[in-house]
């Protein structure tokens, strides 16, 4: 087996924030807001809301190809 040095470096970058955004679901508004979620997630958190949650748990990100680009 080859190992791949940058390819495990950023699966262990992934794993580590996929934990990160679990945690904030558990730790709540104060999570929310070290993080810089904005007050007004954080003070869904503290009410209760599954929203900020949901979004939280639904982050992805994306960036447009290069073929989407010219």
């Amino acid at each position: 087996m080859i190992l791949n040095p940058p390819l495990m470096i950023a699966g262990l970058l992934s794993c580590a924030s996929a934990i990160t955004h679990i945690l904030i679901i558990i730790g709540g508004a104060q999570w929310y807001r070290f993080f810089g979620a904005g007050e007004e997630m954080a003070l869904m958190a503290q009410e209760g809301s599954i929203y900020p949650a949901l979004i939280t748990a639904c982050l992805l990100y994306t960036s447009p190809s290069p073929r989407d680009r010219g």
